[in-house]
């Protein structure tokens, strides 16, 4: 006679529920290190104007929607008013990571009144 052990259903459940879940998740990272990420960094670009400041002050929004990090992100900006430039501004900002936002301000020293428009003259960045 052998003395066999049952397991109750609830245990049986449970792992093989583990094992399932550990074979998708394997296969998932499995997945996203074979994946190509040659895909370069894509920085996306939005200004605000600060409402509560007076002069000239922007909220500057990096969105980086590409696969890869970029490094020593560098935006230049210039203030138009009355189609003149009246003002530049460069923000530098030393890691946007992949699929991540980081938020910056500009300010254009010295003008008291509002500018026509704000033009983004050139974004440059370091691919690692």
């Amino acid at each position: 006679m052998t003395n066999k052990e049952e397991r109750n259903i609830l245990e049986t459940i449970t792992f093989y529920s583990g094992i399932l879940i550990l074979i998708i998740l394997l296969s998932y990272l499995g997945f996203r290190i074979f994946q190509n990420d040659s895909n370069p960094p894509e920085l996306l670009v939005s200004l605000t104007k600060d409402p509560n400041s007076a002069g000239n002050k922007y909220k500057v929004e990096i969105e980086n929607m590409g696969q890869k990090t970029a490094e020593a992100a560098k935006i230049s900006f210039e203030l138009y008013y009355k189609g003149k430039v009246a003002g530049k501004a460069e923000l530098e900002i030393d890691f946007v990571p992949q699929r991540s936002k980081e938020i910056g301000f500009i300010v254009f020293p010295g003008q008291q009144f509002p500018g026509d428009s704000v033009v983004i003259n050139s974004i440059s960045y370091i691919q690692p």
